[in-house]
């Protein structure tokens, strides 16, 4: 699985407490994110993880919950191998990694609020990388 990413030498994992990652605006600035939700929590607004597979949203799978297609700025992504080595693979310039941004509500302070979640998505792995795990995230140019 899509363990982390390396942002300009910022190494962001999945395990980290409240992850976040950045985000590639219109305007060309970046905007921080939390990356998907942890463990089991009281709302199901949205998805439980961080991952979304590519032919579950094609199936319709995730439609309730309105998913938006984002770029996610790294250098590198990160791939636990079945022994939870770490692997880093490089990402080519001008190629950023799809991700899904779904909304949920959330109180902030008096009034609520659409906070968007990051969800990087995947596909099956290419041959090189089908040794290390079986997917990847799906890389799409900027």
């Amino acid at each position: 699985m899509c363990a982390g990413i390396d942002f300009n030498g910022q190494r962001i994992r999945w395990a980290d407490h409240h992850p976040i990652l950045p985000v590639l605006m219109r305007d060309g600035s970046v905007e921080w994110c939390q990356w998907g939700r942890h463990g089991v929590a009281w709302t199901t607004s949205t998805p439980s993880g961080g991952l979304l597979p590519l032919e579950d949203i094609r199936a319709r799978k995730w439609a309730r919950f309105h998913p938006k297609p984002v770029k996610i700025l790294a250098r590198a992504f990160l791939l636990l191998d079945s022994e939870d080595k770490e692997h880093w693979i490089n990402i080519a310039d001008g190629f950023v990694i799809q991700g899904a941004a779904i909304s949920s509500p959330q109180m902030t302070g008096h009034k609520v609020e659409a906070i968007p979640k990051l969800y990087i998505i995947t596909i099956p792995a290419t041959d090189d990388i089908a040794k290390i795990h079986s997917r990847m995230p799906r890389l799409i140019q900027t």
